[in-house]
């Protein structure tokens, strides 16, 4: 569990779980490299490599994100359903 604090004067925190897995178990397929980017005091761009990545690191979706996702979806259904069409037959149940 990561935690860290939050921007507000309050003293509360964000708690953030993860899990740790294997690249070469997980995925034998493929490899991933990390790379490091960065401009020399002269102002050249360069690239160099840092070694292939063992591991990978996954950020489990916290309570407060369920909650904002579930919030977000169902104002988009809301707003499509105001904006919705009817369609009005001659002789139907709208005279």
């Amino acid at each position: 569990r990561i935690k860290i604090p939050t921007k507000d004067a309050s003293g509360g925190s964000h708690n953030f779980d993860f899990y740790l897995s294997n690249f070469g178990k997980d995925n034998p397929q493929g490899s991933f490299e990390c790379i490091h980017q960065y401009i020399s005091s002269t102002g050249v761009p360069h690239l160099s490599s840092l070694g292939t990545i063992q591991d990978k690191i996954t950020v489990c979706a916290t309570n407060d994100s369920y909650q904002v996702t579930k919030e977000r979806v169902t104002k988009a259904e809301e707003d499509k359903s105001k904006n919705s069409t009817k369609f009005i037959r001659p002789g139907g149940p709208f005279r």
